[in-house]
């Protein structure tokens, strides 16, 4: 038995392949990928592992990056803090979902329904059919709440141009130009905000009818031109701007 791990924190990887390790002495970590970039490089040159190990959320985006350009081709086992991502799992080949932080025993379970599921060769299809009733599809709330001196306003999310940091400060610029300081994290903020909006770096969180146009910029990134006026340039990496243009789309 073959095995990938992507997960970029170096410590919970270390735990992993203790764990897989102890669990499986036979199995054989072929590697351990850390970001987006390393995952597509590796996953698109080799072949020949029987099972991957994904974190969802990695520095540079999402594993759904790394697989919307590289489609997996062993089942996956998703080990993630966010249970936000359950359908989008299933459909890149997951048959397991494990919410960190998790000990040995729902790992083993994982395993071993891999291990029930691998010799009767299940099509995608069945694997989604079988994991999907236990998914739960919660739609993302249709506004967020700002605090503004002693006022507490709901702002429709269709009125939020983008969400950005400032000095580590996260903020809310909406269409008619009016910001506001937030509480929460711009990650927590993209868990919520749905398929509307876009991390297009870690400081911007864009929605799709704010942007006017994207163009070619150096070192192959891509600049965004807003609608509205905003003083910071807004880019994507080249290693994003695949999936990003297909969500553009």
């Amino acid at each position: 038995m073959k095995i990938v791990i992507i997960e970029d924190e170096p410590l919970m990887a270390l735990d992993l392949v203790t764990d897989i390790a102890a669990l499986r002495p036979e199995w054989l970590v072929l590697k351990t990928l850390g970001s987006v970039k390393q995952a597509t490089e590796w996953l698109r040159n080799h072949g020949g592992m029987d099972l991957i190990f994904s974190d969802i959320q990695l520095g540079d985006g999402t594993c759904f990056d790394v697989f919307s350009q590289v489609r997996p081709a062993a089942p996956v086992i998703f080990c993630t803090a966010y249970d936000q991502y359950a359908i989008q799992a299933f459909q890149a080949n997951g048959i397991g979902y494990l919410l960190k932080p998790f000990g040995r025993e729902s790992l083993l379970a994982a395993i071993e329904k891999y291990e029930l599921l691998r010799p009767t060769a299940p099509s995608l299809h069945e694997l989604m059919s079988l994991m999907q009733p236990k998914a739960e599809v919660v739609p993302p709330p249709s506004r967020i709440l700002v605090h503004h001196k002693d006022k507490i306003i709901p702002v429709p999310l269709a009125d939020v141009a983008l969400f950005y940091l400032h000095h580590e400060n996260t903020m809310l610029l909406r269409f008619d130009g009016q910001r506001f300081p937030l509480q929460q994290a711009l990650g927590d903020i993209e868990l919520m905000a749905g398929p509307d909006f876009y991390r297009a770096s870690r400081q911007h969180l864009v929605q799709r009818s704010a942007i006017q146009e994207a163009t070619q910029y150096f070192a192959r990134k891509l600049l965004l031109k807003l609608k509205i006026a905003f003083e910071e340039e807004v880019t994507i990496s080249k290693e994003k701007a695949s999936s990003f243009l297909e969500w553009l789309a």
